[in-house]
């Protein structure tokens, strides 16, 4: 029977991936050997195999270092380190340490931390394979909930970023909605679930975050029973809450600074009323600050910062009627009426496109220059 059609175990299944992903990465397949690599790594994290979790991470180490991402992979190796701590040491690591080859490991150590060096000690230091202590997890200083863009949770420079589905969800609803009851949060982020199965899932959430991100726990406080995020001493900090700050009264350097956080829209790929709420209300907040800053800079005569401001602008809310017309206002005062008579012909194209007409003010700024031009 091919290997296709076999009925596997989900541990079965998850090593053939593992395997799978060692040879598109031998053969320079990055694309399919980064979706097999990763498919083993979530799939025996589910599992709760430390063995071939420990396994399949080294090789996903071993991509990103080919790939030409060493913060990445040394970021990979330190999860495999954690994985050792777990274990109690690295004996489980040396046969897939020897499959590598010692030239691969050699590489890896190059961009390896202190703490990560562990993951590779058994090739490269193998008299000390058992009897050394693993060091404790590098010093956390600070936590970072990455929303605006892909999601990620970020110790210090480690992505440290939960796998499990809806548990970015779950902290980035924490994170803006301190206190909240377990009913309201299993409506917010689990709608479409069984009542009990959403509790059991979110349970599930919990104990795993606290395993596997020690800083950070949604705890419950035991007087209200109400439930938030808890990182102890060590700050945490949010990318919305930052734009949100810097948006409020913003500058042109603030409104600068917002926008090289804002990397994307508030959870993207989250279908939930709360996450769509809070995706709007940023975009609004964004435009609506944006919009003032760039018509100051238009009335002061500052045409190049206003056209700069308002072209990265366009790339959050390219439907604002406001920004399209000062884009072009700005051309025209920069690079004369022709020029501002192309710039309005895109944005024409791109409204059309979108919406079926031009808004009223773009139109009637098509006639004055068709007029101007004529």
């Amino acid at each position: 029977m091919p290997l296709a059609h076999l009925e596997l175990a989900p541990a079965e299944e998850a090593l053939l991936k593992l395997r799978q992903g060692v040879l598109h990465l031998a053969s320079s397949d990055m694309i399919a050997a980064r979706a097999a690599l990763e498919h083993a790594v979530s799939h025996f994290s589910t599992l709760e195999h430390k063995r071939e979790l420990g396994w399949s991470m080294l090789r996903l180490a071993e991509f990103h270092l080919v790939t030409g991402d060493p913060t990445l992979a040394n970021q990979t190796l330190e999860r495999v380190s954690d994985v050792a701590n777990e274990v109690g040491g690295t004996a489980f690591l040396v046969s897939e340490l020897n499959l590598m080859g010692l030239a691969t490991v050699t590489k890896l150590s190059e961009v390896a931390s202190v703490y990560a060096m562990h993951a590779l000690a058994p090739t490269l230091e193998p008299g000390r394979l058992v009897s050394i202590p693993l060091d404790s997890r590098p010093l956390v200083r600070r936590l970072r909930v990455i929303t605006l863009g892909k999601p990620m949770l970020l110790a210090g420079d480690r992505n440290v970023t939960p796998r499990l589905n809806k548990a970015m969800e779950l902290i980035s609803y924490l994170v803006l909605h301190p206190q909240s009851s377990l009913e309201r949060i299993l409506d917010a982020v689990f709608p479409d679930s069984d009542a009990k199965a959403a509790a059991n899932y979110f349970h599930q959430i919990r104990h795993k975050l606290t395993r596997d991100v020690p800083e950070l726990r949604v705890a419950q406080d035991k007087q209200t029973k109400l439930y938030a995020i808890d990182t102890g001493t060590i700050p945490l900090e949010s990318d919305y809450e930052d734009v949100v700050k810097l948006l409020n009264h913003a500058t042109q350097n603030e409104l600068h600074q917002a926008l090289e956080i804002y990397r994307g829209a508030f959870m993207p790929h989250i279908e939930s009323e709360w996450a769509e709420e809070v995706r709007n209300n940023v975009e609004w907040l964004l435009v609506r600050s944006g919009l003032r800053v760039v018509q100051d800079l238009y009335d002061r005569g500052n045409f190049e910062d206003c056209r700069k401001l308002t072209e990265k602008l366009r790339k959050v809310a390219p439907l604002d009627a406001g920004l399209g017309e000062l884009l072009v206002r700005a051309t025209n005062e920069i690079d004369g009426l022709l020029a501002a008579k192309r710039t309005l012909t895109d944005v024409e194209k791109y409204f059309n496109a979108e919406v079926g007409e031009l808004p009223p003010g773009l139109e009637s700024l098509k006639r004055d220059y068709k007029l101007n031009i004529n």
